[in-house]
């Protein structure tokens, strides 16, 4: 699957590779999508933690670096796993508006959103809505947008330093977007 992109495999490739046999495969996943979450369940609990370990106290103030080390992560995590996360949306049964409602959505955006209203709280930033900001500042971090750019050639440094001016000036209203 590095080399090709899951769609263009079929699962009798993915079985006949895994050394299993078809029935075995699809007992174990259902579809492509399922498969692409499997694949991807290790980065993800990578992620969690380097969220949740890697952050000093993430329950304590200030709340506005807690919020821009949660982006990076999710920046890196979005980038490093493009292809497979375009692909679980591709496959996946709650494709459209649904997928925005799927847990690992739902934790990236309530842990935004959490230290959005606690900023705004503790006068950080300017009041906003936070659950809705986190999903305007998450929407960039969509894989078939980041796919586009990577395959234009867009460099990955290049569109994380944009990325971080955007979240800078529209979040925080910073004037200086280097």
């Amino acid at each position: 699957m590095a080399e090709r992109p899951i769609h263009q495999i079929c699962m009798d490739e993915v079985a006949r590779l895994a050394g299993v046999g078809k029935g075995t495969l699809y007992r174990r996943f259902a579809d492509r999508a399922a498969l692409c979450r499997a694949l991807l369940h290790d980065d993800a609990i990578v992620l969690q933690d380097r969220v949740l370990d890697g952050f000093g106290h993430p329950l304590a103030p200030p709340w506005i670096p807690h919020a821009a080390r949660l982006l990076d992560a999710l920046f890196d995590f979005a980038v490093d796993n493009a292809t497979l996360l375009s692909e679980v949306q591709t496959f996946e049964a709650k494709s459209g508006p649904q997928r925005y409602e799927h847990p690992a959505h739902a934790w990236q955006r309530d842990t935004l959103a959490m230290y959005l209203g606690r900023a705004i709280t503790a006068q950080e930033i300017a009041p906003l809505d936070p659950t809705l900001s986190a999903d305007l500042i998450l929407a960039p971090l969509e894989p078939d947008l980041i796919r586009y750019h990577l395959e234009r050639g867009v460099p990955r440094l290049r569109l994380k330093a944009e990325y971080g001016r955007h979240w800078r000036h529209g979040v925080l209203g910073l004037r200086n977007l280097d």
